[in-house]
């Protein structure tokens, strides 16, 4: 009796897995997922088995990925390594988050909005004057948050938008990959820049959009190995 090797469900002679959907070859009767099989050997997680397909990087792989096609929108990215590219962002952030989040909360101010309205007046006075001690030293007298508060707030938002400088291109590339994964155009990346306040939605869309099985005009389908 044949069975998918994708999943291991009893095909009982037809082309199409019942429980995967994967295409079943005539002459697989054995069953790869059987107790003691020695026919046992790298299972997909999709249905695609060609051997030419490119295989899902890791978490650390997927970082690694994004840097290194920079500029390269051709291609297909997985949901996978989209979101563990996504994630590795909000780390990068998040020491540059808590330095400030450590300075809004030890403030003398009431609210937070009031903090942030008072540091984003500190801190575009002292971006008009830069370089300029004599100048700076007024602003940071007058103001309630200290010198060493400010030059803290100022270093974290550099960092942060330095980063958001560097990651933009690879980032519109991974967004590009990801819409040719689910088959869309690239140029769909458009609508998400003329979308605005909309583009947060185009683009959580996008990252969950299911992928086409196999292959499609973009190239094959990237696939997960996972060792059995």
């Amino acid at each position: 009796m044949p069975y998918c090797k994708q999943c291991g469900v009893e095909t009982d002679g037809a082309q199409i897995c019942p429980g995967c959907g994967a295409r079943v070859a005539p002459f697989e009767t054995e069953n790869p997922y059987a107790v003691g099989s020695q026919t046992q050997t790298v299972g997909l997680d999709y249905a695609t088995d060609d051997p030419n397909a490119p295989e899902i990087p890791g978490f650390v792989g997927s970082y690694a990925a994004f840097w290194k096609k920079y500029f390269i929108m051709k291609g297909r990215a997985s949901r996978r390594e989209f979101w563990s590219v996504c994630l590795w962002h909000i780390l990068v952030f998040l020491p540059f988050w808590t330095i400030i989040a450590v300075v809004y909360v030890d403030s003398p101010f009431d609210t937070i909005k009031d903090l942030l309205t008072e540091t984003d007046e500190v801190v575009s006075e002292i971006w008009d004057v830069p370089f300029d001690g004599a100048r700076i030293a007024p602003v940071v007298a007058a103001s309630p948050l200290s010198g060493e508060k400010i030059a803290l707030v100022l270093g974290a938002r550099l960092a942060i938008w330095s980063y958001i400088a560097a990651a933009f291109a690879p980032s519109i590339c991974l967004l590009g990959r990801r819409l040719h994964d689910s088959g869309s155009t690239a140029w769909a990346i458009v609508v998400f820049i003329l979308l605005l306040s909309a583009a947060p939605l185009f683009f959580l869309v996008a990252g969950l959009a299911s992928p086409t099985r196999g292959e499609n005009k973009y190239g094959l389908q990237p696939r997960k190995r996972i060792k059995l």
